[in-house]
């Protein structure tokens, strides 16, 4: 799929936008990427790959064979060491796996606002969690981070083969590779 750009809704505010491969950071989304195929493979949320938010945690699925993925995102160290959720991140990168995935995501979130419609496919959906709003700069951050795995998904299903294209089930709810040459700056310019 050679997709141009990427809408984005937010379930519980109805903003809508969308944002382009021309916006995104190859040198993040180069990170993102092997850490997709690591974290669908894993039975326990994984640290994000991006400074400035390692002290959040991921658990992905990818569902069907068309390949829509579920990324769910974790405070580290919530109330008795259990990690708290903060946002579901949906991609649907084609149309089969889209109104599935729309009604999953909707029919899981909290406050969805009224007026909030599925967009056209490719989209990427962001369920926010209410413990979310403790953290405001988490908030920016996750956004660049959902627009980053977006087009690492989006990128990986234009592949003839990869880890990511099998289905897992979740047990519970051309750059520079270097991860320490990436700061919190770069990653802002996903936004």
């Amino acid at each position: 799929m050679n997709a141009s750009e990427i809408h984005h809704i937010t379930l519980q505010t109805g903003h809508t936008g969308s944002f382009g491969w021309d916006k995104a950071s190859a040198n993040l989304v180069s990170l993102v990427s092997p850490w997709l195929d690591q974290v669908v493979a894993a039975p326990n949320p994984m640290p994000l790959p991006i400074d400035g938010l390692k002290h959040y945690s991921g658990q992905a699925v990818v569902t069907g064979p068309a390949g829509a993925l579920l990324v769910c995102i974790f405070a580290l160290g919530g109330p008795r060491g259990v990690p708290m959720p903060l946002a579901t991140l949906a991609v649907a990168p084609r149309p089969e796996p889209s109104r599935q995935l729309w009604d999953m995501i909707c029919q899981t979130a909290t406050h969805l606002h009224p007026r909030i419609e599925k967009p056209p496919e490719p989209w990427l959906a962001t369920s926010l969690f209410p413990a979310l709003i403790c953290d405001l700069q988490g908030v920016v951050g996750l956004v660049g981070f959902g627009q980053s795995v977006a087009w690492a998904r989006i990128k990986q299903r234009a592949l003839p083969h990869g880890a990511i294209n099998s289905p897992v089930t979740l047990p519970h709810p051309d750059e520079d590779d270097d991860a320490d040459q990436h700061t919190d700056g770069e990653y802002k310019a996903l936004r």
